[in-house]
């Protein structure tokens, strides 16, 4: 695989905070509230003994592809349609906000690509696995994980599997934190169990294999085995309410690296 084009990713990701943030942005700026796309509002996974400045940077879940893009798939169809999205979306109100930077999902290959930083391991701070199964304590190096990533044991409050405050684990070497564990990152391709072997080129992954499913990439608190856990690990969800509706999965933001304007 090969990317040709720079970008950016952010940091953390997209938390109860900056939803906040945009959404406030929409209700002074247009006067509505802009976030009820499918039926579900995005929430964060708040325990009750955070504090308000700590449920603000906790990961925005429960998003649906049409809350963060748009549900028309003849309209915002990606690779078909590019990076055009609703307007009354996350990225769209973003883009507003900012003059029409076109911020959006990455793709796979991009958000592979920035999990990795460099590295050909397992993770990207290692090879913690020693074989596969479900059982975190007899098949990884369970404390070195921990140091990295919000899974399994390490993420309870009391009995509860709950989200954490981004940035509190240890980053990789691109200094992005959290690519592992607390939730999942909704990226842009369509689903694809096989993705091949081949040698490509800045790939977009297939285009009209089945626009009802997308891939998922980075494992959520809920990931207690190897192979979601690997940078290379995946997952397909549809884009409807009924199984996007969950506190895990979420998203991080991506951007050229030359400023496109919508």
């Amino acid at each position: 695989m090969t990317l040709t084009e720079d970008y950016y990713m952010a940091i953390y990701q997209t938390t109860k905070g900056q939803f906040d943030n945009v959404e406030a942005y929409a209700q002074n700026v247009h006067g509505t509230t802009l976030f009820n796309i499918d039926g579900v509002r995005p929430y964060a996974n708040a325990d009750a003994s955070y504090s308000e400045e700590e449920i603000r940077m906790l990961p925005l879940g429960r998003i649906t592809y049409g809350y963060v893009r748009g549900t028309d798939m003849t309209k915002y169809n990606w690779p078909t349609n590019g990076h055009d999205v609703v307007s009354y979306g996350f990225f769209g109100m973003l883009r507003n906000m900012t003059g029409g930077m076109l911020f959006d999902l990455p793709t796979e290959a991009q958000w592979e690509y920035a999990a990795r930083a460099g590295t050909s391991t397992q993770t990207y701070y290692g090879n913690p696995f020693y074989s596969d199964g479900w059982s975190q304590t007899a098949n990884m190096d369970y404390d070195l994980v921990a140091q990295y990533a919000w899974a399994g044991d390490n993420c309870k409050i009391g009995d509860t599997q709950c989200c954490h405050p981004v940035g509190l684990k240890k980053p990789n070497a691109f200094d992005l934190y959290d690519v592992m564990g607390n939730v999942w990152e909704a990226c842009l391709d369509q689903w694809r169990e096989d993705l091949g072997s081949d040698a490509v080129i800045d790939p977009k992954g297939p285009e009209n294999d089945d626009a009802a499913y997308r891939s998922l990439r980075g494992a959520s608190i809920y990931s207690f085995d190897w192979y979601a856990m690997k940078s290379s690990g995946r997952k397909s969800q549809k884009l409807t309410k009924a199984l996007w509706g969950q506190p895990f999965y979420g998203f991080r933001i991506w951007a050229p690296a030359v400023v496109v304007r919508q």
